[in-house]
């Protein structure tokens, strides 16, 4: 094989290494693209019927004892939370509402806090006479509170 043809087939595997490389790494920034878009839709969607449950002049609010703020109650049971004043979580922990029914907790809602005021779409029904707490906790996968809840409230 001659020595210019060898170098032109060098060159040309290059360019479709260095493109294959370009290839998966679009790829990479797209998935990462797509899954921010997703997070920040869900984000907004959350949001959205927070403020319609906020705004509902049937829903009822009730004070939070531990922070300034409340709890608002739509009359499905649906509910926000609004707390002034709390921090950003730290690393490695994650601020959780915990909807407390006969004495078991069951998990209502995770976020990580801004600093400032704070609105927090429930996740899950809250009943009348129900308790609601909230921790700051290790961010894993546990299913009950492991600390004493800083916030309460009753439905």
């Amino acid at each position: 094989v001659p020595l210019r043809a060898r170098a032109a087939w060098r060159a040309t595997a290059g360019l479709a290494a260095a493109a294959a490389v370009v290839a998966v790494l679009l790829g990479a920034w797209a998935m990462s693209l797509r899954n921010s878009l997703d997070e920040t839709r869900s984000a907004l969607a959350s949001q959205a019927h927070a403020t319609a449950i906020l705004s509902d002049p049937e829903s009822r609010q009730v004070a939070l004892r531990g922070r300034a703020g409340r709890l608002v109650i739509s009359p499905a049971g649906e509910a926000a939370l609004v707390v002034s004043g709390l921090r950003p979580a730290p690393d490695s922990k994650i601020y959780r509402i915990w909807v407390e029914e006969q004495g078991t907790p069951h998990l209502a809602a995770r976020f990580h806090a801004e600093q400032g005021r704070d609105v927090v779409e429930l996740t899950r029904t809250v009943p009348s006479g129900a308790k609601v707490l909230v921790t700051l906790e290790p961010d894993d996968d546990r299913t009950a509170p492991s600390v004493k809840p800083f916030i309460t409230a009753r439905a």
